[in-house]
């Protein structure tokens, strides 16, 4: 049997929601989803376009999107490897809490399916002792974890902050009753969902950390406690003025640009030459286009967002690449936050292709910093 192909899922996915007379569902799926015996989840959040980012942790670490149209979920994915690919066509149930049906992958293999919701968004009330506008300074921590400041913002966003003031992680925090709550993020190249309690009140909180949605597992403990936190000027949507428009993008004089349409702001030159893994991660820890401090590497996703096949440029290396030209690559090849094993993703801005090279191979490749815009 041949493997199925992005292509054919894709077909198969469209013509069948074409011929869905279901209307669009108001249900919300965002969150996280178990599918396994052995701790195995989906998490779903929101694209711009009515969609879902699905994102796995467990068997194969996949990547895709979702859908949900009437109570039909669809999930269209690909392992972090590339080596399988698939589909999930599943029912949503009334309550919106299980959904039912059938999953089938390119090894081949098929059968039924059935994820339980175990993250809920919540009625969108916050534990104002805890979380709302409230910022903590982590003072016992284990070692290998990060410490310095988690800043939580009433928008459901929260930060993670050194000991300098420098933003180095961004998330969603969900309150799921009384004193818990989950959080997901993207962090030294890796997407993670933790889950957090808090014990006690006042500057005596004990912290605890789970890997597991049921809060059955945990795996860290430290103290924290309520802090004041002076950080830099970090404007919330850019002071300097626009110098120029190409549609949806938007080039200011301090060298950003802002895509409109996702809300990301990229700086507008790459680094220059050629550069591996590590030094793209420094790179775009330590820029400060348009003094902003929580600039960070793509994700492949981000990346493949900026390729537009009707736009060309020559890059300094030789290769033409499709993208607004307000921002500049020196050559075709961004290296993107997405791990797997000793390989790192990137973006072809030549082909339009998502790619994986050694985590050690330099050629072409690019640091292309981005930050979520305020």
């Amino acid at each position: 049997m041949k493997n199925l192909s992005f292509t054919k899922i894709f077909l198969f996915v469209v013509v069948s929601l074409l011929v869905t007379t279901l209307p669009l569902a108001a249900a919300d799926i965002s969150g996280v989803w178990k599918h396994g015996p052995s701790g195995e989840n989906w998490t779903f959040t929101p694209n711009n376009e009515g969609t879902y980012r699905a994102v796995e942790k467990g068997f194969g670490n996949a990547r895709g999107t979702a859908v949900l149209i009437g109570n039909r979920l669809v999930i269209i994915y690909a392992t972090l490897d590339k080596a399988v690919t698939g589909f999930y066509d599943l029912a949503l149930s009334e309550n919106g809490q299980v959904a039912e049906g059938q999953y089938r992958d390119s090894r081949p293999a098929s059968g039924p399916a059935r994820l339980i919701r175990v993250d809920l968004r919540g009625s969108g009330d916050v534990d104002k002792n805890y979380v709302n506008n409230m910022t903590w300074e982590i003072s016992v921590y284990p070692s290998n974890a990060f410490s310095g400041y988690w800043v939580f913002l009433a928008d459901r966003r929260v930060e993670g902050v050194d000991p300098s003031g420098r933003v180095v992680w961004t998330g969603i925090w969900r309150h799921l009753g009384q004193n818990r709550y989950s959080y997901e993020f993207d962090y030294q190249g890796s997407h993670n969902v933790e889950y957090v309690e808090f014990v006690g009140q006042g500057r005596s909180v004990e912290l605890r950390g789970y890997s597991d949605p049921s809060f059955g597992n945990q795996h860290r403990v430290g103290h924290i406690a309520p802090a004041s936190l002076q950080r830099g000027k970090r404007p919330s949507v850019s002071t300097a003025n626009e110098i120029k428009r190409d549609g949806r993008f938007i080039a200011y004089s301090d060298g950003t640009v802002l895509d409109t349409k996702t809300n990301l702001m990229w700086a507008a030159n790459d680094n220059g030459s050629n550069i591996n893994l590590q030094s793209v991660k420094s790179y775009c820890a330590n820029y400060r286009g348009g003094g902003y401090t929580d600039w960070r590497m793509p994700t492949q996703d981000e990346l493949s967002g900026l390729y537009d096949n009707a736009k060309t440029y020559k890059s300094e290396c030789g290769y033409d690449v499709h993208l607004t030209e307000l921002i500049h690559l020196t050559c075709c090849c961004p290296l993107a936050s997405d791990i797997s094993g000793s390989d790192v993703a990137y973006f072809f801005f030549t082909p339009g292709t998502r790619r994986w090279t050694s985590q050690s191979d330099s050629s072409n490749a690019r640091a292309l910093p981005v930050r979520y815009a305020r």
